[in-house]
């Protein structure tokens, strides 16, 4: 059984340190330097249209939000471990399981204060309607909480901050072409590539589910139902990856 209390401390101190940490307002001044900068450039471009400009930041804000996403968790994971602040609480009277969720649930509300900041700046630049922002700010915290609970196991599971970066940026590709690479490998007609890419493909959450850009520009969002279904979707699979991590640490001795 989980214990509420110890993980809601856990998430507690995994929000306050988060932002205490100046790694984090680094990004997040990079993230919204970024934008303002892609505005001007959109601004003064002649040739820039308006679906266009649309596409690209909504495209760019997605990206570098999935990327900051991945890049922070990942490493203030690891700076834990490396000072030992990691093995210090899972030595007290503390389950691992309440560690990996107060963890993942810490980072998400992170990832809910970041995504709220930024969120004005989508009506502000006209970038889309409040439905449509409200549309796209949504289906990115879903993705944005697959990839917290990856970057945590990742990090929990590799020894090195490098390793475990580059293993949840690969699962971020993969998981976004899963349908693509099964494709491919059936026109090579091999055996064992369409075995591979048939594993990744049942195997791992696709994340073009979360592609929602398209959608925002033309005015064609999903209803209700489709919504209702990617919720569930992503439970079952942070679920899952939440599970996964609990395993690899209960495993470890400290």
């Amino acid at each position: 059984m989980v214990a509420p209390k110890k993980i809601l401390t856990i998430s507690k101190y995994t929000f306050i340190y988060g932002l205490r940490d100046r790694f984090m307002w680094v990004l997040l001044v990079f993230f919204l330097c970024s934008i303002g900068l892609s505005k001007f450039l959109a601004d003064i471009s002649l040739v820039e249209q308006a679906i266009t400009f649309k596409v690209s930041m909504l495209t760019f804000i997605n990206l570098l939000t999935c990327g900051i996403t991945i890049v922070y968790v990942t490493f203030s994971q690891r700076k834990e471990i490396y000072d030992n602040l990691t093995y210090l609480v899972l030595t007290k009277p503390i389950r691992p399981i309440d560690y990996v969720i107060g963890k993942i649930l810490g980072n998400l509300g992170l990832l809910l204060l970041f995504l709220v900041i930024v969120a004005p700046f989508l009506l502000l630049f006209n970038v889309t309607s409040l439905k449509g922002g409200l549309y796209f700010l949504y289906l990115t915290f879903l993705e944005g909480s697959i990839l917290i609970s990856i970057s945590v196991l990742f990090s929990l599971f590799i020894s090195s901050a490098t390793g475990a970066l580059l293993s949840s940026a690969a699962f971020y590709l993969i998981a976004h072409s899963t349908k693509e690479v099964l494709e491919l490998s059936e026109k090579f007609k091999n055996d064992f590539y369409i075995l591979i890419s048939k594993l990744l493909y049942y195997l791992l959450p696709s994340l073009d589910y979360y592609s929602c850009i398209e959608d925002i520009v033309y005015n064609s969002m999903h209803d209700i139902r489709f919504l209702s279904f990617v919720t569930l979707y992503t439970a079952l699979y942070f679920t899952i990856i939440t599970l996964v991590a609990y395993i690899d640490l209960e495993k470890k001795e400290f």
